[in-house]
């Protein structure tokens, strides 16, 4: 089987900001789980690294079945990527909802984003 002339671009791996949370100015917006979310980004360059793997092996003509089965594990691995954030935003929010000092808007704030997740996880899944 004859290669066809496409090329697959090797991507830049991403670059972790090694800026200090504290050296921001308190108008700038701080992420409270910023760190956990670093810390997936190992798991993100894994994922990536796997697509670009799929690009390789179209290249080379590889057999479907194989890129199917590495498309499939790309795709699991961003599932449990998303639901690693997820569960670092959902504890945040959580936090937020106990304490006394939030007001009744921002409660039903929470309230609807949280539905709002909820909604959007159980679109489309089996």
């Amino acid at each position: 089987m004859a290669k066809n002339n496409i090329k697959v671009k090797p991507q830049k791996k991403l670059k972790i900001k090694t800026q200090s949370l504290s050296s921001k100015s308190s108008d700038d917006f701080i992420n409270p789980h910023h760190q956990k979310n670093i810390a997936e980004l190992a798991r993100l360059n894994k994922i990536i690294g796997q697509l670009e793997g799929v690009g390789r092996m179209i290249q080379d003509g590889r057999h479907c079945f194989d890129l199917v089965h590495l498309m499939r594990s790309a795709a699991k691995a961003l599932e449990a990527l998303e639901n690693n954030l997820l569960s670092y935003h959902i504890d945040h929010r959580i936090t937020e909802l106990t304490d006394p000092a939030t007001t009744p808007q921002r409660l039903d704030y929470l309230k609807s984003e949280l539905q709002s997740i909820l909604v959007s996880r159980t679109i489309g899944r089996k």
